[in-house]
C-alpha cells in the first residue's frame, strides 16, 4: 500500500472493514437499524463468493528482472472471513435476524468453496454463530430458526467432505 491512506484498489481488506463498520453502527442501540446490517452481511457475502475460486494473493511482488520490489501485506482468505464475520457476531448478540442472515451468508459461500481449508473456516465461524445463539438468545422458537440455519450449513459442509472423499 502506498500512501497514506487506505485505498480499495490496494487493499481488498479495507472493504471488508468499512461494510463491517457499516453494520456494527447498524446494530448499536443508538441506531437500532438491523436492515442496514443484514444488507451489510449479504454484500460481505457476495465478496467473499467473488474471490473464493481465484483469489490468491501475492505478497511479494518482483521487477522485469526478477528483483523484489515490493512485500505486501496482504489479508489471506481465512483472515477475510474472519473479517467479515466475527465483529459483527461480536456485536450481534441476542439478534437472531443478524444471526440467521450470517448462516445463510456462510451457506451461500459454502456452495462456492471447493477447497476444504477454506471450507472449514467457515464452518468454524457458523459454529461460533451457534454458540453465541445458545448463549444469547431466550425464545426457543428463534433458537430453532438459527438451528435451523446451522444445520443446512453443516449439511453443505459434510456434502463436501463425501465428495472430497469419492474424488
Amino acid at each position: 500500500m502506498t500512501g497514506p491512506y487506505r485505498a480499495l484498489t490496494q487493499d481488498v481488506s479495507f472493504g471488508f472493514d468499512q461494510l463491517v463498520e457499516i453494520a456494527i453502527r447498524a446494530l448499536s442501540p443508538a441506531v437500532n437499524d438491523t436492515f442496514t446490517a443484514l444488507t451489510c452481511i449479504d454484500w460481505l457475502s457476495h465478496c467473499l463468493c467473488r474471490i473464493t475460486h481465484g483469489w490468491h494473493p501475492q505478497r511479494v511482488h518482483r521487477d522485469g528482472s526478477g528483483r523484489i520490489r515490493v512485500i505486501a501485506c496482504q489479508a489471506d482468505y481465512d483472515r477475510l472471513v474472519q473479517r467479515a464475520f466475527e465483529k459483527i457476531r461480536q456485536c450481534s448478540a441476542g439478534m437472531p435476524a443478524v444471526m440467521i442472515r450470517q448462516l445463510d451468508a456462510l451457506c451461500r459461500v459454502m456452495e462456492q468453496t471447493t477447497i476444504p481449508r477454506r471450507r472449514q473456516v467457515l464452518a468454524d465461524q457458523g459454529a461460533m454463530i451457534w454458540r453465541a445463539c445458545e448463549a444469547s438468545v431466550p425464545e426457543p422458537a428463534d433458537r430453532e430458526d438459527v438451528l435451523r440455519r446451522y444445520t443446512a450449513l453443516l449439511a453443505l459442509h459434510q456434502a463436501s467432505d463425501v465428495r472430497t472423499e469419492a474424488a
